[in-house]
């Protein structure tokens, strides 16, 4: 049997590719909310060397710049939770469409005979589902874990 990587860059190369581009261009979002609620946290404290400040529009009170600080706090943690769950929805239908890659080439290749086609794809999609869970995992996992200790 081939190494699941190899089907999955058989099978859904494009797709992986593009998932990966989508997880690794998202990581400065991280970086991001680290810095702001980090600043946000130095500006209440009084310790404010922050780099956002320069481009907020003139604030008259200290009050004005928390709610700025604040506001882009949550705008970009909503971004990245958004972010985040376009790649599991694209993790799961790559998976899926991987599975349905090989189950049709387990139809194709190696049906047994006097077996119906019923029986024969009840078959593969039992087995195949406990690869599912892998397939989802296999290269998002990674480059997400890997990007957040790179990143922070």
């Amino acid at each position: 049997m081939k190494s699941p990587y190899k089907v999955i860059w058989k099978h859904a190369k494009a797709r992986y590719i593009l998932l990966a581009s989508i997880i690794i261009t998202s990581l400065p979002l991280l970086y991001l909310a680290a810095e702001l609620g980090k600043n946000l946290v130095d500006h209440i404290t009084g310790t404010s060397n922050s780099f956002v400040l320069p481009y907020l529009p003139n604030t008259s009170t200290e009050l004005d710049i928390l709610f700025w600080l604040s506001g882009l706090f949550l705008v970009v943690l909503l971004v990245e939770v958004l972010i985040n769950e376009l790649v599991k929805m694209l993790t799961g239908i790559n998976a899926e469409y991987v599975i349905r890659q090989l189950r049709h080439s387990l139809v194709k290749d190696n049906r047994p005979h006097g077996e119906s086609d019923d029986e024969f794809a009840l078959a593969t999609t039992h087995e195949l589902q406990d690869l599912k869970g892998f397939l989802e995992g296999a290269l998002t996992v990674p480059l997400q874990e890997g990007g957040r200790l790179l990143t922070l």
